[in-house]
């Protein structure tokens, strides 16, 4: 029996009907949850710091958590501009192979993609859920991404069995308040030429903006402390600078590869 089928349910693997309108239901929450914690925030809603290894400023913004009156659910985002065209860039982020070089949360194991719905006639647009094999144990990732030529998202967040089993149960997702953390990519094709033959998305580079949600501990009053903040900055500039030098330093053998099974 497969570390998959001891740890989570069967359909996981078989990818019932049952079970992919759940996960497009889940996925559309997450991209909601990015969006309105990240993508979508007013410029006033954000605190501008300076970080190490980026285009522009830090940002980072925070809300109480409802469940938590002490905790904080904290919001970080940055921008930085690869030397590569948005193909490119959108496909090795989501090739399995490479993603242990540049994503914590997998930093270290073995990544599979177990099951992908397409949510569009386009291959690329698909919601899938990722095995991670650790020598410590087994994680499950939401993800879901689109591809397009005038700009493109990945976006994602680890799924626990406890948070799998509440939603599959009766009165799954109506009954059931579903928490989610989403780490995320929006990819913007820059300074494309002009030459004929050479298709929208496949020259120039691409200006990423990258942005994460994490639990901090709130101050007395409604700050966080400021050693939160220095570690929520430092966190964000080591991402920048390992995804930077992971990326541009790929084998072009990655790319458009690493995707394992075929949409279903």
């Amino acid at each position: 029996m497969s570390l998959l089928k001891q740890a989570f349910p069967p359909w996981f693997v078989s990818a019932n009907s049952n079970g992919r309108k759940t996960l497009m239901k889940l996925a559309d929450d997450l991209l909601v949850c990015y969006s309105n914690s990240i993508a979508v925030l007013p410029e006033d809603a954000w605190t501008i710091v300076r970080g190490a290894g980026t285009d522009q400023d830090i940002q980072i913004t925070h809300r109480r958590d409802p469940d938590r009156s002490n905790t904080a659910i904290v919001s970080v985002s940055a921008s930085f501009q690869l030397p590569m065209p948005l193909r490119v860039t959108f496909d090795l982020l989501r090739n399995n192979m490479l993603r242990p070089k540049w994503d914590v949360l997998v930093s270290g194991g073995v990544v599979r993609e177990e099951v992908r719905v397409s949510s569009s006639l386009e291959a690329d647009d698909a919601v899938s859920i990722l095995h991670v094999k650790h020598t410590m144990g087994n994680i499950m990732i939401l993800q879901n991404s689109c591809y397009d030529v005038t700009g493109s998202f990945i976006v994602y967040s680890p799924i626990n069995n406890q948070l799998m089993n509440r939603i599959m149960s009766p009165g799954g997702m109506a009954e059931s308040k579903v928490s989610i953390y989403p780490t995320g990519f929006s990819l913007l094709p820059v300074g494309e030429s002009a030459q004929g033959g050479i298709g929208l998305g496949e020259d120039g580079e691409t200006l990423v903006t990258v942005g994460f949600q994490i639990l901090l501990k709130l101050a007395r009053g409604t700050g966080l402390y400021p050693r939160s903040v220095t570690a929520a900055i430092s966190l964000m500039s080591g991402n920048i600078a390992t995804i930077k030098r992971s990326l541009i330093n790929s084998n072009p053998i990655l790319y458009r590869s690493g995707q394992d099974p075929s949409p279903i």
